[in-house]
């Protein structure tokens, strides 16, 4: 179950704002207050996930879509493609998510993780968006257990780095490589797992973003 919401730079959420979410959530407003923009990103994030395009950082929509916002531009506050685009959802998961550091033997546990993601356009190869930074965070009653994510590197536009708090990730050797872009806006690449010794659970994260995208669904209209 989604527990908070929390949106910046998207259409007319300019800036960042944190909206918790409870099992029955009534929104209350004047028109273009935002309101449906909320399922609009909903809506967005989820026909991301089953896109078949990897190389796709956001899909916006076509007119088979529950949401058809156009394009980075239509959708980012004031059509300013300047600004960074935010969006972090926090959740319940269905079970407990337990993983042991095959290097430290440290053992690791949530009952909830917490997604962001920082989208922006990097040159104008990447007008629909391009990943900035996302990271996951693994949660148990209040406390952040370990995050993961990448991170642009430095002034380029196709390498990326990964980062984590609370455990050292360890190269293996001969892979001094940078790493490549995302899958989406969520997901880590395959090269992941090929350079890192002890960064197999970053899979489990995105399995379980996933995983609550496919069981989301919004029954009524878009506006």
């Amino acid at each position: 179950m989604i527990t908070s919401v929390e949106v910046g730079s998207f259409k007319s959420w300019k800036n960042c704002t944190r909206i918790r979410y409870a099992p029955i959530t009534l929104f209350f407003g004047v028109n273009s207050s935002g309101k449906s923009s909320l399922n609009q990103l909903l809506a967005m994030l989820k026909q991301t996930t089953i896109s078949n395009d990897r190389r796709r950082t956001l899909h916006f929509g076509d007119s088979t879509s529950e949401a058809n916002l156009g394009s980075f531009r239509e959708a980012i506050s004031d059509h300013d493609t300047s600004r960074t685009m935010k969006f972090e959802i926090e959740w319940f998961l269905e079970s407990k998510l337990s993983f042991r550091d095959p290097s430290s033997k440290s053992e690791y546990s949530g009952s909830s993780l917490r997604f962001s993601s920082f989208i922006d356009t990097a040159s104008e190869k990447h007008l629909d968006g391009s990943v900035k930074e996302f990271k996951y965070t693994l949660i148990e009653k209040d406390r952040e257990v370990v995050s993961v994510g990448m991170q642009r590197s430095g002034d380029s536009e196709e390498k990326y780095e990964l980062f984590a708090d609370n455990l050292k990730l360890l190269r293996n050797r001969g892979k001094p490589w940078p790493l490549p872009a995302p899958s989406h806006f969520y997901g880590f690449p395959i090269e992941v797992g090929l350079y890192y010794k002890n960064a197999g659970f970053t899979k489990e994260f995105e399995f379980h973003f996933e995983r609550l995208f496919e069981k989301l669904h919004y029954l009524g209209p878009l506006r």
